[in-house]
């Protein structure tokens, strides 16, 4: 089962100056910012997948408290 799917928590994460091309992107040069937060004086990173955000930029994260390997970008939540 995933660990993401088992609960998880948010925090803050900061754009940082690491690239994740997409696909083909060497040739096209498109790509996303990784992301790094801090859980318990313990640094992780993630890929944003998200090209439109720059270095510096925050956002939030959610993440396994069992293991914060295992995070992703909050995704926005719809109100009903």
């Amino acid at each position: 089962m995933n660990a993401l799917a088992q609960g998880t928590l948010t925090t803050k994460a900061v754009i940082i100056d690491k690239k994740n091309f997409f696909g083909n992107s060497p040739v096209s040069r498109q790509f996303a910012y990784s992301y790094q937060f801090s859980v318990n004086g313990q640094h992780y990173e993630g890929n944003s997948r998200d090209s439109d955000l720059r270095v510096g930029d925050s956002i939030l994260i959610e993440y396994a408290p069992s293991n914060p390997d295992y995070n992703q970008v909050q995704q926005a939540r719809t109100k009903r």
